[in-house]
């Protein structure tokens, strides 16, 4: 298929169309407040944590056991409570299943959670962040992995500034079982850090979201609850882009902080982005979000360029041909030496 051909017949796993506004900021967390979510195992009712790791989950208990040690590991002195939410509400064996992965944990600090009924990907990381009881929240999926020191490193900058609405830390990628590298990780952070972060460079810039998101979903985030539901939370008719939208809306709000660690694991190979609909789905939607982007003149003139040369069809055809982890770097280092010639920095 063509870019003109898929602009002409967008993907059906996507309600975003041209016309969309995507960049309206609404309550997301409205949209399943009828649907309650029973509270089924609770090891510390009355607890009060600074920090909650969230972990959104459905039909995967022998990951979602490596999530949940992965968070009950932290190697900290911060209060923290690990809350599972199910979004199973039909297949009782599975939820058996997944119920007796909590049992095994009896005595930690942990509470498990399952919605009445499915409300979506996005919309249970909204009820994640209601669930939440710490005034800091990661969501972590329940095939991704956190470091045992998480939390000490990533609570500490919010303690000390105030004005920082999230933290995020650089991440691991796996593919069965291997890391993923094409070139040494510190070449290409430093190349993140010089061009698309803004300030002393471990601040997230907009003009760093014209390539595309940032920050993959949520993990590897540690944020304020008040900045989370001040943005509205995620917008589950925005999918499969959401929380990119989530994070251009956030970073214009609240700083994102980047911490230059590797303190969680992506796996990569059981990730539901690597479907070949989903993977054309980001594609039609990128494009439109660079659109928008200009359009609403979030996109700094500089960069107009960029959308102007039409980046979403060349873009769309490079990546036919080569990999995506080198269309990255491609892409990366042609931004990146634009930007070097203008000398902007976006403030």
């Amino acid at each position: 298929m063509t870019f003109d051909e898929l602009l002409k017949n967008p993907p059906s796993c996507t309600k975003i169309r041209p016309e969309t506004d995507i960049f309206e900021i609404k309550d997301n967390f409205k949209e399943w407040s009828h649907v309650p979510s029973q509270l089924i195992f609770d090891n510390i009712p009355d607890f009060k944590p600074t920090v909650s790791i969230m972990i959104p989950t459905y039909r995967r208990p022998a990951l979602l056991e490596e999530a949940i040690e992965s968070a009950l590991n932290q190697m900290t002195e911060v209060p923290f409570e690990v809350v599972v939410v199910d979004n199973e509400s039909d297949d009782r064996e599975v939820a058996a299943q997944v119920e007796a992965v909590i049992k095994k944990f009896t005595g930690k600090n942990i509470r498990y959670f399952r919605n009445s009924q499915n409300i979506g990907m996005f919309g249970n990381w909204n009820r994640c962040i209601e669930l939440a009881r710490g005034k800091y929240i990661s969501i972590l999926n329940d095939d991704d992995l956190l470091s045992p020191e998480f939390i000490e490193k990533s609570s500490q900058h919010l303690n000390d500034n105030r004005e920082t609405g999230a933290v995020v830390a650089d991440f691991i990628k796996l593919q069965d079982g291997r890391e993923i590298k094409i070139f040494p990780n510190t070449w290409l952070r430093h190349l993140d850090r010089r061009f698309f972060w803004q300030g002393d460079q471990s601040f997230l810039r907009y003009k760093s979201f014209v390539i595309g998101n940032r920050i993959p979903g949520t993990l590897g985030v540690l944020g304020r609850k008040t900045a989370f539901i001040s943005r509205g939370g995620f917008n589950q008719n925005l999918y499969p882009i959401a929380d990119y939208i989530f994070w251009i809306l956030f970073s214009k709000q609240h700083k994102v902080y980047l911490i230059n660690e590797e303190l969680c694991t992506y796996r990569w190979e059981v990730n539901e982005s690597q479907r070949p609909e989903i993977s054309e789905a980001f594609d039609y939607c990128k494009h439109i979000v660079r659109s928008q982007l200009l359009r609403k003149s979030y996109l700094p003139e500089d960069l107009t360029w960029f959308v102007n040369l039409n980046v979403s069809r060349w873009s769309y055809m490079l990546q036919k041909s080569i990999t995506p982890q080198i269309f990255n770097i491609i892409l990366r280092f042609l931004v990146s030496i634009q930007l070097r010639i203008l000398s902007v920095v976006i403030r």
